[in-house]
């Protein structure tokens, strides 16, 4: 795939899922000409033109290119006007002698193009301009406009170094040959500069004096020599003459004629610019400098020794400390989350984790969002590190491309985050516990599966590893953030086809949003589950108030030979044995769920084993703590009042005689007090010897029965 390729594969990537989503939108419309028998199979179909459309876009995403050429450079360095080899697999390059090698700069990012001088075999030849700047480049191979990659063998940043040749040094001029930190030199928190040189023909002292001055050092902005400056420094080497020096170096900066002393606490605490010099002298090192760069951060230093300069070694000033790019940049994404927090703390109130990664139709976490968001987060703060580093480290004002390979996989969170949401409308995961659990990034329905813990892993291990490699990029030299590998975009696409594709091959698994008001009449629990998938041939667990566990449809009888009933109120569109809303029926003789504080739970299972959890309250019916104004007596008016909970105003006694076959329910008029008190007046007929007491709430919730003393 060319480079000029990707807009139009982009947009018929584009096309294409704008037709499959008007496809899918105008199904939806006609499904109701569609027999029942073959709605299931219609959206198969669809859900697998689904996927295939999603690997086909994640592949456009694998590789740049389909077909690789091979070039290596097996140098890591040439000097300025030598050859350099460029090896190739490939012999078919050695007819084409327009064939140019391309060198950016990794300082001013500038390109210099270099034609092809010959080739040997199948090596391609290239002469170094003898005037190209010193410094790394990134090289590439130009062929027919299209920029072929080149490696660079034993280069960790896989750029090639154009050096200075090496020429025998005189025994009297001095010679700059390298600076530590090299290319960008930044400032301390007093806005002052340390750096240590690195040179031949040095002095072994250091000494400021004009006629016989040693390791002089002069610094000009940019290359303007006629602008030098000399830094006024302390020698270290002699502790006399450098507190004398650092003395004078403090008067003399002084407005206020009172001098300082030598044993007061601002002489002691004070910072100025050092010299001090190493390996009998090779290296000096430079601290506490104020040094003047021009509009670009360019500053131009040389060393005099004996009267006699050296050469010009160009370096640049950062405008910033060595932390701040990334810490400015983790501030923008920090305002960034702060302000998503904001908007949605007033949305609903939830954490953003939770907002950001909960799967609110089966209130578990995302797998798929997820990563798009590691890597959105990853790639957002990299290139913002890398803005701030060229912009402010080194002083390059520009705007910064994207890195290959990153909108690659940018794009595969993307695509895979879109098609799991396509496929979830088909077939859910199942919603495991009740609240959201970490777990729910391996499971599916509170099983662990295979293909979401490869996902998991290689997400985790591409992002860390990518952050990884940026935090420990050096602003100073950073110009670009790195290259993810196409092999691993070909792994984490084939990844994204397994995560997908077994979403699809696994049966929809059951999610709760909600279970109704629970009622407890006629003998019977009664409870309204409501969700998507939900089996009508799955089997339930709840918690009786003892904790003891009820399994239907198991343990289906509480004492009688009645069994638990399932009923379908609202069908799945997609298979008629799921249902959207189902009616449970527990035959209980008394209340096993009176309400209370804590809720009961309650778990459904499909037959694949996959499961969704909830928690419900007990009914809240009335409850009867006791019954005063015995005992009853036979043909006499009695008052009684019952004590106890849940009372309704309007709610009704009924009185059952028991031993006595044939004889009515006695319903008395009843005088509510409170929740807590009923009061009612009765006669019972002599042929009733026992009876118990009911108490119904207009809702048709019962009291447990209560049995009453009767005496003669």
């Amino acid at each position: 795939m060319k480079r000029n390729d990707f807009p139009k594969r982009l947009w018929t990537m584009i096309t294409s899922l704008t037709v499959v989503r008007s496809f899918r939108g105008i199904a939806k419309k006609l499904r109701l000409s569609i027999p029942s028998q073959l709605v299931g199979l219609t959206r198969v179909l669809q859900s697998w033109r689904f996927l295939l459309l999603a690997g086909a876009i994640i592949l456009l995403c694998l590789t740049p290119a389909f077909s690789q050429d091979s070039f290596a450079i097996e140098k890591e360095s040439v000097s300025q006007g030598m050859s350099v080899i460029v090896k190739s697999t490939d012999d078919t390059f050695l007819k084409d002698m327009s064939l140019e090698l391309q060198l950016s700069s990794d300082q001013d990012r500038q390109k210099q193009r270099v034609p092809r001088s010959k080739s040997v075999s199948t090596d391609l030849q290239f002469n170094i301009p003898a005037d190209l700047p010193p410094g790394r480049y990134t090289p590439t191979l130009l062929v027919q406009n299209a920029e072929k990659k080149i490696l660079v063998s034993g280069s960790i940043d896989k750029k090639l170094l154009i050096a200075i040749p090496v020429t025998p040094a005189s025994s009297s001029i001095p010679l700059i040959t390298a600076v530590d930190p090299s290319g960008v030199v930044f400032p301390d928190a007093s806005g002052s500069y340390t750096f240590t040189l690195t040179g031949d023909n040095l002095s072994t002292i250091g000494s400021n004096e004009n006629d016989s001055g040693s390791n002089r050092l002069f610094t000009s902005p940019g290359n303007n020599i006629k602008a030098s400056t000399l830094q006024e420094v302390c020698w270290t080497e002699d502790v006399n003459s450098f507190n004398q020096c650092k003395l004078d170096y403090l008067n003399s900066k002084r407005s206020n004629p009172n001098k300082i002393k030598p044993e007061s606490a601002e002489f002691r605490n004070a910072t100025i610019p050092t010299g001090t010099i190493f390996d009998n002298p090779t290296r000096i090192k430079y601290e506490n400098l104020k040094l003047q760069s021009d509009d670009s951060g360019k500053v131009g230093i040389q060393i005099e020794v004996q009267n006699i300069k050296s050469n010009i070694y160009p370096l640049t000033l950062s405008q910033v400390a060595y932390p701040v790019p990334l810490a400015l940049a983790a501030l923008v994404v920090g305002v960034f989350i702060f302000s998503f927090w904001q908007v949605l703390a007033k949305d609903g109130g939830k954490n953003i984790f939770f907002s950001l990664l909960v799967d609110k139709e089966t209130n578990t976490y995302s797998l798929a969002r997820l990563q798009f968001y590691l890597w959105t987060l990853v790639a957002v703060t990299s290139y913002l590190f890398l803005l701030f580093s060229r912009n402010l480290a080194q002083r390059h004002l520009e705007f910064i491309d994207i890195p290959s390979g990153l909108p690659g996989i940018v794009l595969i969170s993307s695509a895979t985050s879109f098609f799991a949401i396509g496929i979830g409308d088909i077939k859910a995961k199942g919603g495991g516990e009740i609240n959201p659990q970490l777990s729910d990034f391996i499971t599916s329905g509170g099983n662990v599966v295979a293909e979401r813990v490869q996902f998991l892993v290689w997400t985790i291990i591409g992002v860390v590893t990518y952050a990884f490699m940026v935090l420990f990029m050096s602003p100073a030299s950073i110009d670009g953030l790195p290259t993810i590998p196409d092999g691993f975009l070909q792994l984490s696409g084939v990844s994204s086809v397994g995560y997908l594709g077994g979403k699809l091959a696994r049966l929809a698994g059951p999610s709760i949003s909600g279970i109704g008001r629970a009622t407890y009449k006629d003998g019977f629990l009664n409870l309204t589950i409501y969700g998507r998938h939900l089996s009508k041939n799955g089997s339930f667990e709840i918690s009786k108030d003892n904790n003891q566990i009820v399994r239907l449809p198991k343990d289906t009888t509480e004492g009688t030979d009645a069994k638990a009933t399932i009923k379908v109120i609202t069908k799945e569109d997609s298979d008629e044995n799921n249902a959207k809303t189902l009616e449970i029926a527990i035959p209980s003789l008394i209340n096993n769920w009176p309400y209370r504080e804590d809720p009961y739970p309650f778990t459904i299972y499909n037959p694949d084993g996959s499961y969704a959890k909830w928690a419900f309250y007990g009914p809240n019916n009335p409850v009867i703590n006791r019954v005063d104004g015995g005992p009853i007596k036979k043909d006499r008016l009695m008052s009684l009042t019952i004590i106890g909970n849940n009372f309704d105003k309007e709610a009704s006694v009924t009185i059952r005689p028991q031993t006595t076959p044939g004889l009515a329910p006695i319903v008395p008029k009843v005088t509510p007090i409170s929740s807590t008190e009923i009061r009612f007046s009765v006669t019972i007929p002599a042929a009733v010897n026992s009876a118990d007491l009911i108490i119904v709430n207009p809702q048709g919730e019962s009291s447990d029965p209560t049995p009453l003393t009767i005496e003669p």
